[in-house]
């Protein structure tokens, strides 16, 4: 009888109760995944008393205490039938088991038993053993996941050898607890955490670390055997918490930094989106002062206020080894002066920062004018983020005063500010003299056309900028026009530029078109979302048959249609320049899947291309799963949210078996697919025979049941690969597709 994922509670345990004990062939029973306490355990235990046939019991992942455990013990001895008992994934603490292996000193039927993933520490787990040297039943122990270390292993390794205790399988390895950590990117449901070594190492048993984080009841014990994780791991560079949906309670993140302050290893940590308390801002601070190899430091989001965020930036100075800082986003009143006078007087006396994240921190002028004052005299920090932050005009000029002053920054944003004219004006001025700045952000502001025409005449005298992001801001056809002149047929020494989000006429569009043909340097341009239509496409693809230097274009969010699709279609297929193709969202159906199908069976230059969000149906879908079979120079695809169905999962399985190109495959759906189950199984059936894509993002419409089988035949190919020497793959079945978090695996 299976009755788990049921949200069973203890008032519907006797019900329960009476099929135990009426039932007179029941002999498995599998009661997992519900909602059952110690009061329902206990009559549940009652019925095991009374129950002649039962040979296996699963009540793992419920909320068993101590108290049940103890009863389970109790009713144990009187049962002569039972021989499996899962107990694991609860909160059962030393006294729990003590009254199980008083059972078995008394003698029972039971040959596996298993209590992984509760609150066990070494010594209740020698207790355990202490008490089971007389029992000749119990083949199999299973102890995995409980609050020991690695030192702790040691012990018990120990007490085993020196003790006789009777032959069995005895599976509490340190190993075996702890490999889950030891892997490039391990992603579990709601849970994230990428830790990057310097060694590949696969997993053990990967579902056991599903189960166990999924259902933790209470995180501060996964935290606390993660900092041990830390204290003693020898491999460990990269850490990150930043991308776990659940709230990790602050007692917990303090654990997890307590760790960090032996650790010799680590090279990056991140526990951004995390509550930080006041005790684990100390515990932070002496860590910072300790620790002699960080070199990235993640904090964003951490709800760190005044007094606290004085206390870390103060610490700071002390350490000598940190290259990044990232401490956005956390909270900074207006008016308070207390914070940015700590952070300039940090970077005037710093002598190692190289990158700092102040997103979303200051929200008045002086503020800013502190730190950029600071930024005058450093001579190390490269990289400064300071979008959202209420920039204005007045503050511009501060900005315009540090660029001329520092001879080290080579990356500025300064988005999502309320600059207008005025500040740009300042900052372009600045840019005349400045020949350090490669890349400049200053998109989602209020620049309008005549900031365009001081930016174009300042370009022609700056040598030095890469990339510039006018994205987003106030800047009519007129303006895209002055760009098209003065910047794109003109500089030499530009990279990338993106015009984004602008409402540009099909004249500035033909200007931009014929300027390309003439630009030598330009390698990525960005024209999103600029209400281009079909003519504008053919005005671009005329444009692109004589430049030989773009290597990524951004049409993405234009009506570009079938009409325009086929237009860059013809393109592709004379192409030997361009690389990275983004047509998302352009309004392409089924005509324009199968003209650009035709052009990759052609193009060899092209790695990556985006047409998601468009309506290509199964039909389109065929018509590039099949051109893929003669193309193998493609390694990304998304075919997001294309109105795909079940009908289209044999062509992709066929497809991915015999390409060798792919790497990243994207088929994530926005539409409700019936068998998503089958049509993800289906595809990862191709993946045994594919050794080559490194991630693959699938539909997600499916049961908890279907998520684990999809769990396991992920396991089964990254097992293979690693026999292979191969690199394992990631898959990410996507769902709540409006939602800010995603069910990982």
């Amino acid at each position: 009888l299976n009755v788990s994922y049921n949200h069973i509670k203890d008032s519907e345990a006797y019900l329960l109760f009476w099929s135990i004990i009426n039932n007179a062939t029941l002999q498995e029973l599998n009661i997992s995944n519900n909602k059952i306490t110690s009061l329902g355990a206990r009559i549940i235990a009652e019925a095991i008393g009374r129950n002649t046939t039962l040979h296996k019991l699963d009540i793992s992942f419920n909320n068993l205490c101590e108290d049940g455990a103890i009863a389970i013990g109790e009713y144990l001895r009187v049962n002569n039938t039972l021989q499996e008992l899962d107990i694991s994934s609860n909160k059962i603490c030393n006294k729990g088991v003590e009254s199980l292996a008083e059972a078995l000193y008394v003698g029972t039927a039971l040959k596996v038993l298993d209590i992984s993933c509760n609150r066990i520490t070494h010594e209740g787990l020698i207790s355990f053993l202490d008490h089971i040297q007389v029992n000749t039943t119990l083949k199999t122990l299973i102890a995995k996941g409980n609050v020991i270390t690695k030192t702790e292993m040691l012990l018990i390794d120990r007490y085993i050898k020196r003790v006789r205790i009777p032959p069995m399988s005895l599976h509490t390895s340190w190993t075996e607890v702890v490999l889950f950590y030891k892997q490039i990117a391990f992603k579990v449901n709601y849970v994230c955490f990428n830790m990057m070594l310097n060694c590949e190492m696969s997993i053990d048993n990967p579902e056991f670390a599903f189960c166990w984080f999924k259902y933790m009841q209470d995180l501060y014990y996964g935290c606390v055997l993660i900092g041990k994780c830390l204290k003693d791991s020898d491999t460990l560079q990269e850490f990150s918490l930043s991308d776990v949906i659940i709230e990790i309670p602050p007692e917990g993140i303090k654990e997890i930094i307590n760790g960090l302050k032996v650790n010799t290893t680590l090279r990056k940590f991140d526990i951004s989106n995390h509550t930080l308390s006041a005790d684990g801002v100390t515990a932070l601070s002496e860590c910072l002062i300790h620790n002699n190899t960080l070199q990235e430091l993640h904090v964003a989001n951490a709800r760190i206020f005044e007094h606290d965020f004085k206390l870390v930036v103060n610490t700071l100075r002390l350490n000598s080894t940190l290259r990044k800082l990232d401490i956005s986003a956390n909270c900074c009143r207006y008016g308070n002066k207390t914070v940015s006078v700590s952070v300039s007087s940090y970077l005037k006396n710093n002598a190692s920062l190289q990158e700092l994240n102040l997103r979303n921190v200051f929200v008045d002028v002086f503020q800013m004018d502190t730190v950029m004052k600071a930024l005058c005299v450093n001579a190390t920090l490269q990289k400064l983020v300071i979008s959202h932050n209420h920039i204005c005009d007045a503050t511009a000029e501060a900005i315009s005063n540090c660029l001329q002053c520092n001879n080290t920054l080579k990356v500025l944003d300064v988005s999502h500010n309320s600059i207008s004219n005025v500040g740009a004006l300042k900052i372009t001025d600045a840019l005349r003299i400045n020949t350090a700045l490669q890349k400049l952000n200053i998109s989602f502001n209020f620049l309008r056309d005549n900031s365009i025409t001081r930016f174009s005449s300042c370009l022609k005298v700056n040598h030095t900028l890469r990339k510039l992001n006018l994205s987003s801001n106030e800047i009519s056809s007129v303006g895209a026009t002055q760009i098209a002149v003065e910047i794109i047929q003109s500089n030499t020494v530009l990279k990338h530029l993106d015009i984004s989000r602008h409402k540009l006429s099909y004249e500035a569009v033909n200007t931009i078109s014929n300027c390309l043909q003439n630009n030598t340097a330009i390698e990525k341009l960005s024209i999103s979302e600029c209400r281009i239509d079909v003519d504008g496409t053919k005005s671009i693809e005329k444009a692109l048959n004589v430049n030989f230097t773009l290597q990524k274009l951004d049409v993405s969010v234009n009506k570009i249609s079938d009409d325009g699709a086929a237009a860059i279609s013809d393109y592709l297929k004379m192409n030997v320049t361009l690389q990275e193709l983004n047509m998302s969202n352009t309004k392409v159906a089924i005509l324009g899947a199968v003209k650009l199908a035709d052009a990759l069976k052609i193009n060899k230059t092209l790695r990556k291309l985006n047409i998601s969000y468009n309506l290509l149906t199964d039909d389109g879908v065929e018509a590039i799963a099949n051109s893929l079979r003669n193309n193998n120079t493609l390694e990304k695809l998304d075919l997001s949210f294309t109105h795909t169905t079940i009908n289209s999962a044999a062509k992709f399985a066929d497809v991915i078996q015999a390409n060798s190109g792919i790497r990243t495959l994207k088929l994530v759906q926005m539409i409700f697919i019936k068998d998503a189950l089958t049509y993800n199984l289906t595809i990862l059936d191709a993946m045994c025979k594919n050794n080559v894509i490194m991630k693959l993002n699938l539909p997600e419409t499916l049961s908890h049941e279907g998520r684990l089988q999809i769990f396991g035949k992920v396991r089964n190919i990254n097992k293979e690969r690693s026999k292979q020497g191969i690199h394992t793959f990631h898959t990410n079945v996507v769902v709540r597709w409006r939602k800010s978090y995603m069910y990982m695996y």
